[in-house]
């Protein structure tokens, strides 16, 4: 049987999903890069894919390095520039703890998310794919947190690619993408197991009388459309869209078998670089690490 991780994008939420796969060790008794043949991640996803896949880490040590390295990779630099924070934190951190590695070494495959900005499509670097293979780990997953006004794109001079977060495209929620993987590589011959695991979603909508109020306001439109805050509307949309396709796409491919997780989140709290609520990020972790089918991961 196959198993494969896919974690969204979501900044500092990404202690909801790291809680869940803390929960998975407890029980199986199996470092992640052991249970999982594939993991999929984009932006905080990918950090965490690249932390797990690489072999040396386990889910303790991942969320040690996350408790001591987040809170300082979004500290704001004290001057009005953007971005607005520095990656240097996370690179001296990586570096300390991630060997200097590509991805086709990862024990574990690896599949990570970017937008290249010149030619506006969502990249997928895989470990085992030849001409990604010798891409270092570190930069893969850089590549996939890259995000305007957070850490600002990266110059590739190589490839004439400007890379941006991964979440800035419709693959902030790479569950398709992984499917569709699953699929070519065969692994439904063999049953496969999915587990999807978002960063928390606010869902709040409106009631009639206020959204009649905002048509023909053309400033209280915009608003509407951007809400949720972090990624609006569209990006909501997009992954319960992707949630519900890959469920029928499940129904109908025998031998395949998914479980999606998230939960949500007070609008308050729904904030990519949130430092004073990751506390409640890990308590609604926990909440969610309780309805993982872990059977379907032993």
């Amino acid at each position: 049987m196959k198993r494969v991780l896919v974690i969204d994008g979501g900044g500092l939420k990404g202690f909801i999903p790291l809680q869940v796969l803390q929960h998975i060790e407890w029980v199986t008794k199996r470092p992640i890069w052991e249970t999982f043949d594939l993991i999929v991640g984009t932006s905080v996803g990918a950090i965490l894919g690249g932390l797990f896949a690489c072999g040396g880490l386990d889910a303790n040590a991942v969320v040690e390095l996350m408790d001591d390295t987040a809170p300082d990779m979004f500290k704001r630099r004290p001057w009005p520039l953007l971005p607005k924070y520095s990656r240097k934190k996370f690179l001296a951190a990586w570096g300390r703890e991630v060997p200097d590695m590509t991805i086709g070494d990862c024990p574990t495959k690896l599949m990570t998310t970017s937008v290249n900005l010149c030619d506006g499509r969502t990249h997928y670097f895989k470990s085992d794919d030849p001409k990604d293979a010798p891409l270092s780990l570190v930069d893969a997953v850089t590549r996939s947190f890259a995000a305007p006004m957070f850490f600002g794109g990266i110059v590739d001079e190589d490839r004439k690619a400007v890379w941006l977060d991964g979440g800035t495209g419709v693959d902030n929620c790479p569950l398709l993408e992984a499917l569709y993987e699953v699929v070519a590589r065969g692994w439904v011959n063999e049953r496969t197991h999915v587990l999807s695991l978002g960063c928390g979603f606010v869902r709040e909508g409106m009631s009639f009388k206020r959204a009649r109020r905002r048509v023909g306001k053309t400033v209280r439109e915009v608003v509407a459309f951007m809400d949720p805050k972090e990624g609006g509307m569209a990006r909501q949309q997009s992954i319960d869209s992707r949630v519900s396709i890959a469920h029928r796409i499940v129904e109908v491919v025998p031998g395949l078998t998914m479980q999606r997780l998230d939960v949500k989140i007070p609008a308050k709290i729904d904030k990519l670089d949130g430092r004073e609520y990751i506390k409640r990020y890990r308590e609604f972790g926990r909440a969610l690490a309780g309805q993982v089918d872990v059977t379907l991961l032993q």
